[in-house]
Formats: structure tokens, C-alpha cells, sequence
């Protein structure tokens, strides 16, 4: 406890310091992920774009042991958070999202900003149910949800995912629009 307080001012700095430390493990690997394939091949297209965003956020979360232990971390922090308002959002999920936005512009159908993050958000989304369907199906014989294999499931979100950023594109809808689920509500 001494040596906590000592070097970290409290446990609540360690926690801090602990969660950064890996947040920006994650986050540079997959900054650099995606600005490397984005150097290497700029004749991407959509496909590819969203196969390389989707790559570089699975990566660091399917191996066994770092993996789950950073969405076990993060599980823990989004159900009862003690990090400082805002530390998430400016250290980790902004400089990703910047870099994403950006293939979305070099490489994607034109859309807004808004649109262009909604997109972002509903293919982590996807990712992330990917992660744990793989967990919660894990010991069916026969594939009831999904695939067994997560190759092919992300693969899936990728076909998905382009389909839906295209489509959003050509709508132009946002959140401030009208649409068939805010009309059924009203």
C-alpha cells in the first residue's frame, strides 16, 4: 500500500495508470495497423478498408491471454467506471476514430461526418458482438447464431458493413432525419 501511494498518489492512479498503459498499447497497434495498409496499398477500396480497420481492432483482442484480459478490463470499466470523465473517449477511442474517419474519406463513398461515425460505431459494434458470441457459442456442436469460425464471421461484417456504408452514403441520412424507426415511435 505504501509503495501504491508512494509511487501513484492512491489506487485510484494506479488504476489510471494501469488502464492507460494498455488503451495505448491497443491504440497504437492499431493506428499503426491501419496507417500501414493504408501507405502500402492506396488503391483500397471500401472492402478493403473496413477489412483493414476490422483486422486491426480484432487483432489484439483475440489473442488468448492480452485479449481477454483488455475486454475484461474494459467490460469492468464500462459497468463501473473509475477512470476520470473523458480519459477513454480523448486517449483512446478519438485518435482511432480519426484515423478510421480518414480511410473513410481516401477510401469510402462520400457521407457526412456524422453518418461516417455512425458507421465507425456500428462496425465495432459488430466486432465486438463477434468477440463474445464467439465466447457464448463456444461449446455448440453445430453453430446455432454464428460461425464457428471468427474468420468467417468477420468476414460477414465486412460484405455487411461496406453494403450498409454504401447505402448509408446514398441515403445521406443522419440522426437528425426522419426514419422508419423514429416514425414508428412518434
Amino acid at each position: 500500500v505504501a509503495s501504491v501511494n508512494y509511487h501513484f498518489g492512491g489506487k485510484e492512479n494506479l488504476y489510471l495508470e494501469a488502464f492507460r498503459s494498455l488503451l495505448t498499447e491497443v491504440r497504437d497497434r492499431r493506428i499503426e495497423s491501419m496507417r500501414r495498409d493504408m501507405a502500402e496499398r492506396p488503391d483500397m477500396n471500401l472492402e478493403d478498408f473496413v477489412e483493414s480497420f476490422a483486422s486491426a481492432f480484432m487483432e489484439p483482442l483475440v489473442d488468448e491471454s492480452r485479449g481477454r484480459f483488455f475486454l475484461g478490463f474494459f467490460g469492468h470499466e464500462m459497468n463501473d467506471p473509475h477512470l476520470p470523465p473523458r480519459v477513454f473517449v480523448e486517449e483512446f477511442i478519438r485518435p482511432l476514430a480519426e484515423v478510421s474517419i480518414e480511410g473513410f474519406e481516401r477510401f469510402g463513398p462520400p457521407m457526412e461526418p456524422m453518418v461516417q461515425r455512425l458507421c465507425l460505431m456500428s462496425v465495432v459494434g459488430q466486432l465486438l458482438h463477434a468477440l463474445k458470441a464467439r465466447l457464448l457459442f463456444s461449446d455448440d456442436v453445430e453453430p446455432v447464431m454464428v460461425p464457428a469460425d471468427l474468420e468467417e464471421h468477420v468476414r460477414h461484417i465486412i460484405r455487411f458493413s461496406a453494403g450498409g456504408i454504401r447505402a448509408c452514403a446514398k441515403s445521406g441520412s443522419g440522426p437528425s432525419e426522419t426514419t422508419p424507426a423514429t416514425e414508428a415511435t412518434s
